[in-house]
């Protein structure tokens, strides 16, 4: 009878460490699954963070190439016509002049 008590209390004592084990490995797959989902949620952020900086970066480029195609009509405007105030030189008829007035104190 010893016997079978000895291997009773032997299978005990590997079912608790079994029990023990699974619970552990458990507790690692818990916390791989946790940590999976904090880094799919870090990748979307980098990934919003990705495409507004390319969104922003078209804008830039898209902004100074349009001003560089404007500077390139505008000096082909000054080469063509020298001397000649460009649309955002000249003073409408009624605007007000800005600076001094001409001829000096002595004229207003």
């Amino acid at each position: 009878c010893g016997g079978v008590e000895a291997r009773l209390a032997d299978a005990e004592r590997q079912v608790a460490l079994l029990t023990g084990q699974l619970a552990s490995a458990r507790a690692v797959a818990l916390e791989a699954e946790r940590s999976a989902a904090h880094q799919a949620q870090q990748a979307d952020k980098a990934e919003q963070a990705l495409t507004s900086s390319r969104d922003a970066a078209r804008i830039v480029v898209r902004d100074f190439q349009d001003a560089l195609a404007r500077l390139q009509r505008e000096a082909a405007g000054d080469r063509q016509n020298p001397g000649q105030p460009r649309a955002g030189d000249r003073q409408e008829p009624g605007q007000a002049r800005s600076g001094p007035p001409v001829g000096g104190a002595e004229a207003a």
